[in-house]
């Protein structure tokens, strides 16, 4: 029977207002199988950390510490990668858009996730994770509210691109040259 290789997955940090059991509840309303807390929700103890995920029955795909880490390694070095982001116009109103409503983008999303099989991204999440599948993790930004994006980008990745992957070709058996051999778990 053919298996999903990815499971829908948010991250938190557009959430940032929010504790990390108000985060779990939003993302487990969702009907997803996965969270990535922000660094800054998670100030308790591993056990209860890892029994909130268990509790609201999510699996733990990861932590968003991007801002602390973009901090901490780039910003203070006053690399060239950062001048930009020091011009950035302050108010986010006025900028350019800069990011977009998954389902009504100009992106392939399914393209992007059929390239994430071919160039083995979920194989060494499985292997590490030892997880039956790999997140695609939803982001937040764009001018609407923060959990209408997240929830449409969710249902977006839930109902599209978490796919029962294929296990040969309508080829196979009849001569073809051996092509795309399926995802080895």
């Amino acid at each position: 029977m053919a298996e999903n290789c990815f499971h829908a997955s948010i991250e938190s940090a557009q959430h940032g207002a929010k504790s990390l059991a108000q985060f779990l509840d939003y993302a487990n309303k969702r009907g997803i199988s996965g969270a990535e807390p922000s660094n800054l929700m998670l100030g308790g103890d591993k056990k209860g950390i890892e029994d909130s995920f268990a509790n609201a029955k999510l699996s733990l795909d990861g932590v968003s510490a991007h801002c602390p880490i973009w901090v901490q390694t780039i910003a203070w070095t006053a690399s060239p990668t950062s001048q930009p982001l020091r011009i950035i116009e302050p108010g986010w109103q006025k900028r350019g858009m800069q990011f977009w409503n998954i389902p009504d983008s100009e992106l392939n999303m399914t393209r992007y996730a059929e390239l994430l099989i071919h160039t083995g991204y979920p194989q060494p999440y499985w292997q590490v994770i030892r997880a039956r599948t790999a997140p695609l993790v939803v982001g937040a930004e764009r001018y609407c509210d923060v959990d209408a994006t997240g929830a449409t980008g969710i249902r977006f990745v839930r109902d599209n691109l978490c796919f029962p992957l294929a296990a040969g070709s309508f080829e196979d058996g009849r001569g073809s040259q051996p092509g795309f051999q399926g995802v080895r778990r």
